[in-house]
């Protein structure tokens, strides 16, 4: 997914959004992406609106929460969330446009120097494909240890394909001080999170507690389907 953002400064307000521009890769018909932008403004002193549109080729397949985005006193910054669902369109690359109208507490359009302003908008583009592609990666890798707690191994997944996912095992390697192994655990999937497509998950392992004491690096070895070697770090 990329995006970028855009503001549009206007006369007595400035609000934009975030980002300016989604994009989705090889969607299966039968699959749901969900995307998020923030709409924002430069002063949060009213409870505003904002009404919200889309158009374009892939318009069709753009389900909306809501088409009317309330904007509470007090808050710059508020979320809207969104799905795309291509579920009767061929295989083939669509664009769609999201436009937010932004309307002031006096129920006045916003304008600009040039005039009446339609709004925003915002460029949706993705992809349909018929063919299933894993695409998994790691990252995000720490250590973690709570007061009288175990460590514990923290990473974050993110599966950009269009088929759930997970590392199909993990091996911790455990060596001492003087580059000695100690100790090489294997994680096997069940014990490992699968994730849906397009989104991002952290989660955590517990390392081993019966080690003698001592000083340790643990090295992390994630594998994906066939083996393959997703990421191999020493936090």
């Amino acid at each position: 997914m990329t995006c970028s953002m855009g503001l549009f400064p206007c006369i007595g307000q400035a609000f934009g959004i975030s980002p300016a521009v989604i994009e989705i890769n090889d969607l299966l018909p039968e699959s749901t992406a969900e995307a998020t932008i923030y709409i924002s403004r430069a002063n949060p002193g009213t409870t505003d609106t904002v009404e919200v549109t889309v158009s374009g080729t892939g318009a069709a397949a753009v389900v909306l929460s809501d088409t009317t985005i309330t904007l509470p006193q007090g808050e710059v910054s508020v979320p809207f969330t969104f799905s795309i669902q291509p579920v009767d369109l061929i295989t083939g690359s669509y664009s769609a446009a999201m436009t937010f109208l932004y309307q002031q507490a006096d129920a006045t359009v916003v304008t600009s120097a040039m005039g009446v302003q339609s709004g925003i908008e915002a460029s949706i583009q993705f992809s349909v494909t018929n063919d299933q592609i894993t695409n998994l990666s790691v990252d995000g890798i720490e250590i973690i240890q709570a007061d009288n707690a175990l460590p514990h191994l923290k990473y974050v997944l993110t599966n950009t394909g269009n088929t759930a996912a997970g590392p199909t095992s993990l091996s911790l390697q455990y060596t001492d001080n003087q580059a000695k192994t100690i100790a090489t655990v294997m994680v096997p999937a069940d014990q490992l999170p699968t994730i849906s497509p397009f989104t991002s998950q952290p989660a955590t392992i517990a390392l081993k507690d019966d080690l003698p004491a001592g000083l340790y690096t643990v090295t992390a070895t994630f594998y994906g389907a066939d083996d393959q070697i997703l990421l191999v770090t020493t936090p």
